[in-house]
């Protein structure tokens, strides 16, 4: 995921990421778009240095992300999960 589109100041990515939690609860039939969001979520905690939070968000992703084949987002997960993992 770009980071281009993530909030420049601490207190606007402090809200992001509270608006982004609070809206991960989606109904299962919106799996695509809630899946888009924990990825979001995700990018959000490694650019606020939560990388043992953002690690765990990756790893539920990428199990579920596996069995749906969505190969874009796959790739976009392993990518800030390496990028985590090497900070």
């Amino acid at each position: 995921m770009s980071s281009s589109y993530l909030p420049e100041t601490t207190d606007s990515i402090a809200h992001a990421l509270e608006k982004i939690k609070q809206r991960i609860d989606f109904p299962e039939k919106r799996t695509f778009l809630r899946q888009r969001v924990e990825a979001r979520l995700a990018s959000l905690l490694m650019e606020s240095k939560e990388y043992s939070e953002a690690l765990s968000v990756l790893s539920g992703l990428i199990k579920e992300v596996r069995r749906l084949v969505d190969k874009l987002l796959l790739v976009d997960i392993y990518l800030m999960r390496v990028s985590s993992i090497s900070l």
